[in-house]
């Protein structure tokens, strides 16, 4: 039987949806095995069968699994012998389009939120963690999706805005449900009615598909 459990317990780092789905991904290939351990062939025989948008998440929990079982440098294939996703051209946003949505934007709470995403270029739930001590001098301590805390380098002027806002607010908590209510859709392209702004864009894994140039 596969050491599941185990690795499961072994893991360090991750956030917990990460490893709910590794777990999901391991017992599937299990239920497809014959020996207790799998092997090439099994390996080859479940991860041929997904589309490369779920692939590599696949890829990911049973190269993890082996390296555990086998140890570092086992994984047995190379990224030609399976599909690859598409690579689409990223959509970038100037300067001054960014100030553009932030004019059009009439809600105090809309507007800090799309301005806390663009200046600091954080995820939703890095956003989401963000908390009032937690808006520093040195910048703006969030938390990533394994758990690590990290700081978000700030103007002194966006700085002392975020901080304002944060202590006029009891905290950031008012920018939540705004996150919530976003990332909980799968179709970007009809929310740009609530930031009152022309401008739509995609969802790619809870992260802003913006890049700013110049």
């Amino acid at each position: 039987m596969m050491q599941i459990k185990d690795f499961l317990k072994s893991i360090e780092g991750l956030s917990l949806n990460t490893v709910k789905c590794y777990e999901q991904t391991l017992w599937q290939l299990h239920s497809t095995i014959k020996d207790d351990e799998p092997t090439t062939e099994d390996i080859y025989s479940f991860l041929v069968r997904y589309q490369a948008s779920s692939l590599h998440r696949h890829q990911a929990a049973i190269k993890a699994y082996l390296e555990f079982t086998l140890g570092p440098n086992t994984w047995p294939f190379n990224s030609r012998q399976f599909r690859r996703k598409k690579q689409r051209l990223l959509r970038y946003v100037s300067p001054a389009s960014v100030w553009e949505i932030l004019d059009a934007t009439e809600d105090a709470n809309h507007k800090m939120f799309v301005k806390t995403l663009f200046l600091l270029g954080c995820r939703i739930s890095e956003l989401m963690s963000i908390k009032n001590h937690k808006i520093t001098p040195a910048g703006v301590h969030v938390v990533t999706k394994g758990g690590n805390e990290y700081i978000k380098v700030t103007t002194k002027d966006f700085n002392s805005e975020l901080k304002a806002y944060a202590k006029k607010k009891k905290g950031i908590s008012s920018l939540i449900p705004i996150a919530i209510m976003i990332s909980s859709s799968r179709n970007w392209r009809r929310r740009p009615a609530m930031l009152r702004s022309p401008f739509t864009c995609s969802d790619t894994g809870g992260l802003l598909t913006f890049f700013v140039r110049g």
